[in-house]
């Protein structure tokens, strides 16, 4: 999965790598809030605000969540995933 930042001055940007796409995975789950401040993929929730400051993003890992459907919020406050093992809902303000 690649990121690029465009407020970035230039023609070129390179992008930011977050992590490879799952390949054990039949589907993996992307997701990003509606205010686009945070992308989850697979078990792995990003943190993407830094990168306005031009910082690296910071990446939560959620353990061994095999999420089936994810979904934020409409406020992005909140990320609803259901998986295999249960259901869970993050707060993303903690």
């Amino acid at each position: 999965i690649r990121l690029w930042n465009l407020y970035r001055s230039g023609f070129f940007a390179s992008p930011l790598r977050l992590g490879q796409v799952a390949t054990e995975s039949s589907y993996p789950i992307l997701t990003i809030s509606p205010d686009s401040r945070w992308l989850f993929y697979v078990n792995s929730l990003w943190d993407l605000a830094p990168l306005a400051r031009e910082q690296d993003t910071e990446q939560l890992r959620l353990g061994d969540i095999e999420a089936v459907v994810a979904v934020f919020s409409p406020d992005s406050r909140w990320l609803a995933i259901a998986s295999k093992p249960g259901r869970y809902l993050l707060d993303t303000r903690s």
